[in-house]
């Protein structure tokens, strides 16, 4: 007897679609497409049936939002692992080469669009794209990508695309090599795939009904109908008038019949619970399930809790990385492979597209754990890892730096000279009381917004306890003209303490400029001081009153109201639990809590900056001193006026005036003066712009020597 383990396997397909009984076509050589829903309802429409589901606000926005929740992940093209010999590197350098031309022409077309529309697929099942490519220098790239509608195509017995047209109307015409990318939802044995679609019509279908009976509904409800009575034996003409009468009510204040007849007003009455609006809900419910995941959040109805939210969250997220994988997969297959091919015959080892959508590490937690793992349990970790797990840039060895190590704080604008400058060992010993002022200050800022956002968010949930229908427009601006109302409305004074221990260590104790020699000058705060306050008090509490309208806030903030609308809808106000809303809240304050770390450090850093080059000035100008020098920290990160600034002796009695001019302005029109006021060399050399010259600018004054003049 033949050992089975030795048999060679089956290479041929046996469960073919020819043999498939509830889809085989008989003489027809195309392959039907087995969706009950489209056999049963479409009516000759075929795939643009769904096309209906897609029209429905409701489930339009789910599918959207899972749509887009794939295509705002980035992605990159990994090198190829060609090389395996030991002691080299996986990827060789043609390898890189191959993976950067294909990101290139990627990213040279409309490839995140073209994601977009893949995703389509699902919905109808599949999606089809052209690829239209062109020459360039030589080279064979894409030019676009066309998403094409799936009802214009259908599939042979084999699985092979085909192209409906006029001519062929039925089987299609075949289609060239490396043209069209088809994405496939559902079924690796169908084509078609299987679609979210069939899963939707449904809920879509009873939902259009209910809205359909529910205006009748409405109609009768507020206008009575109208029963006319005639005694029998009435000529046809006179029921005839009777009817007009009837007829008359709907338009006219009055109407006459004749005594022998009568006309009745019948009211529209309800009883119980159930309503058409419930049933829409309902309906909603199911389409969110069906696209979204069904999980405990969309079951409970005012039992909500925040594991049955934090569920609904894990099961979206795995929806996110497998809709990633398998478009990916797809493109991988077709669009990466044929870029290669017609760029670098030979090749065998393929670049591979990757997007990441894994949920991002909790670094706070994380940061918990190593904080453990290194200070209490004493395990030794590399610094390499810490750099990759929190995504920070190794600095070179020539980088200023943040943070880190002794003998001394580092600062979060370090202010050090030329090595050579004996000025560095005061600069030392001064650097950790400034840094407790900076640090001071940019917490308090940090309090302040946090602040702002709870009581804010508090505003937003009183506003959505009140109920009342929103559309999606109104229920982004509602919220959003809250926030903006809540941050415009800071509290002046809480700014303006903690900028005033800042500014006077600048003014008064932070003698740097002086290199260790501040021959025994005594600064003193003066009513000066007291205007240059007030005016950077209202210039941060401007900045930070109008931070939550740029770009980088509103565009984040706005797709999450809109992702948060296409989830829940109604359930976002009046007609829901707490616990709903609790969520909501929660999740709102930790995106808005991701967003405007960044804009405080940068409102903390402008303002440092900006207040140790007026506290400088004024110590030269209280000193009596005529001249400054500028000095530049000089690297490949140093702008152009920086570096052309460096070394040159500027008069005091000019910059004094230029502070004293600045620190009068309104904060609107110091941010007009920026905008057209810019540093120049020429300005900076005759004091009319003092650093820092721009945003992060790590230039400042030293006092200049006698001899330096």
């Amino acid at each position: 007897m033949a050992d089975k383990r030795t048999e060679k396997p089956v290479t041929d397909e046996i469960a073919t679609t020819s043999k498939d009984l509830d889809i085989f076509a008989g003489w027809l050589k195309r392959l039907e497409n087995p969706d009950p829903v489209l056999r049963t309802e479409a009516g000759g429409k075929g795939l643009k049936l769904y096309d209906e589901v897609d029209r429905d606000p409701h489930a339009g926005a789910v599918l959207q939002t899972r749509a887009l929740s794939v295509v705002g992940k980035e992605w990159e093209i990994i090198p190829a692992e060609s090389t395996q010999v030991k002691g080299l590197p996986a990827s060789s350098a043609h390898d890189k080469e191959i993976a950067d031309f294909v990101a290139g022409v990627l990213e040279n077309c409309n490839f995140e669009q073209a994601r977009r529309e893949f995703l389509e697929g699902l919905l109808y099942g599949y999606k089809t794209a052209e690829v239209l490519w062109k020459y360039d220098d030589g080279a064979v790239v894409v030019d676009r990508l066309m998403g094409k509608h799936p009802r214009r195509f259908s599939f042979t017995m084999a699985r092979e695309l085909r192209l409906l047209t006029p001519q062929s109307m039925i089987e299609g015409e075949e289609v060239p090599e490396r043209k069209f990318i088809v994405f496939t939802y559902g079924d690796s044995d169908n084509p078609y795939g299987k679609g979210l679609g069939r899963k939707l019509w449904w809920p879509v279908w009873f939902k259009k009904h209910g809205i359909r009976f529910w205006l009748v509904f409405l109609e009768k409800y507020g206008m009575p109908t109208a029963v006319g009575k005639y005694p029998a034996g009435t000529p046809p003409a006179q029921q005839q008038n009777l009817l007009d009468a009837i007829d008359a009510i709907q338009n006219e204040t009055g109407v006459k019949i004749p005594d022998t007849m009568a006309i009745d007003l019948l009211e529209a009455t309800r009883s119980g619970n159930v309503t058409y609006e419930k049933l829409c809900d309902y309906m909603d419910r199911q389409i969110s399930k069906a696209v979204l995941g069904q999980t405990l959040t969309t079951e409970i109805k005012g039992e909500g809790s925040y594991a049955a939210s934090k569920t609904h969250d894990d099961v979206r997220q795995e929806l996110v990385e497998a809709d990633a994988d398998l478009l990916d997969e797809c493109l991988n297959n077709t669009l990466v492979r044929w870029i290669v091919d017609y760029n670098f015959p030979g090749v065998e080892a393929y670049p591979k597209l990757v997007t990441h959508a894994a949920r991002k590490p909790d670094l706070k937690e994380r940061s918990e754990i190593d904080r453990t793992v290194v200070k209490e349990i004493g395990v030794p970790v590399s610094k390499t890892y810490f750099y990759e797990t929190y995504g920070i840039p190794e600095p070179a060895d020539d980088e200023e730096t943040v943070g880190g190590g002794a003998p001394a704080v580092m600062p979060l604008f370090r202010e050090y000279q030329d090595e050579k400058d004996a000025r560095i060992a005061d600069e030392l010993l001064i650097e950790k009381e400034r840094q407790k002022f900076v640090g001071g200050y940019l917490a308090t800022l940090s309090q302040i917004e946090g602040d702002v956002r709870a009581d804010a968010l508090e505003r937003v949930v009183t506003m959505l306890e009140g109920g009342g229908a929103l559309t999606e427009a109104q229920f982004c601006e509602k919220v959003y003209g809250i926030m903006e109302t809540a941050y415009t409305d800071l509290d002046r004074a809480m700014i303006r303490e903690p900028l005033k221990d800042c500014y006077a260590f600048y003014r008064l104790t932070d003698t740097a400029l002086w290199g260790g020699d501040a021959r025994g000058i005594g600064f003193t705060w003066g009513t000066r001081d007291e205007r240059t306050l007030d005016f950077l008090t209202n210039i941060d509490r401007f900045h930070l009153g109008k931070f939550i309208r740029n770009d980088d806030m509103k565009g984040p903030v706005w797709t999450f109201l809109k992702e948060q609308y296409g989830e829940h809808g109604a359930a976002l106000y009046g007609r829901t639990s707490p616990e709903v809303l609790a969520r909501f809240r929660d999740l709102f304050s930790d995106r808005l809590g991701d967003l405007t770390d960044m804009q405080i450090r940068r409102i903390c850093d402008t303002s440092v900056a900006r207040m140790r080059g007026y506290g400088t000035v004024e110590q030269l100008h209280e000193a009596g001193v005529e001249y400054a020098k500028v000095v530049a920290v000089l690297d490949n990160r140093t702008s152009a006026i920086c570096a052309e600034m460096d070394g040159k002796i500027i008069p005091v009695a000019g910059m004094y005036d230029t502070v004293t001019r600045e620190t009068a302005m309104t904060p609107e029109d110091y941010i007009a003066y920026l905008k057209t006021e810019t540093p120049t060399v020429t300005r900076a050399e005759g004091g009319e712009a003092i650093p820092p010259y721009h945003p992060h600018c790590r230039t400042r004054l030293v006092y200049a020597y006698e001899e330096a003049v």
